[in-house]
């Protein structure tokens, strides 16, 4: 009698063993079962970064650096849309290049669609330029403007022409097709046009008309506006 009673005792005892063991392992597997979904989680996500690596290398070899010129290391033939650039000239003054998209043509040449400009002149005028396409040349920081192209500058006058080369290291602007422009005291019609010596000098080529408002005269002081054949 004795020892039935120990023996459902000793059963009794082991119950209570027997669901902590349960419970120590229902742990044990949610933690294997969490372990396993986190490794899945991080070798997709490690997949997805190697994927989009050289788009991404493409995006942050685009920010301009100071002094530098990067829109190198873009793909032949890859194009990036909405790219911007900030860089310095030779004197250090800024200049911004941004663009509808970007296409490494060649491997010193960037083709732009609907690029547009900001650059500060020697002087201190800021010039704005747009056109539908342009190609930047990376190795002279040339950036050559073409078809509906329109240069603003801060002292009042705006042109229009179908091409614009700017030399963004010398801070000079040319063109050699038709130009149609107009100031706070003039018009001008000529066959080409150039911006010199730091936008103190615009000088128009070829047959130009131009036109005179003498009540705003006082307006063209300090802007040197000349003619070349």
């Amino acid at each position: 009698m004795s020892s039935g009673k120990n023996k459902v005792y000793a059963s009794l005892k082991r119950k209570p063993l027997s669901q902590e063991l349960q419970q120590h392992h229902q742990r044990r597997s949610e933690k294997i079962i969490f372990l396993r979904k986190f490794s899945c989680a991080a070798i997709v996500l490690m997949g997805m970064t190697l994927i989009a690596w050289p788009q991404i290398q493409e995006f942050l070899s685009f920010t301009e650096s100071r002094g530098e010129n990067r829109f190198k290391n873009i793909s032949l033939q890859n194009r990036i849309q909405q790219p911007r650039m900030h860089s310095y000239d030779k004197d250090q003054r800024p200049f911004n290049i941004n663009a509808q998209s970007a296409e490494q043509v060649a491997s010193e040449k960037v083709k732009l669609e609907q690029p547009f400009s900001k650059h500060i002149l020697h002087n201190g005028t800021k010039v704005e330029v747009n056109g539908d396409k342009g190609l930047f040349h990376q190795n002279t920081k040339l950036l050559d403007y073409r078809e509906n192209v329109k240069l603003k500058t801060s002292s009042g006058y705006e042109f229009t022409t179908d091409s614009a080369l700017v030399d963004t290291n010398n801070k000079n602007v040319s063109g050699s097709e038709p130009v149609v422009g107009k100031g706070p005291s003039s018009e001008i019609v000529a066959q080409g046009f150039k911006i010199e010596n730091g936008g103190d000098k615009i000088h128009f080529t070829g047959r130009s008309t131009l036109i005179l408002h003498a009540s705003n005269s006082e307006d063209n002081k300090g802007l040197d506006l000349s003619h070349e054949k």
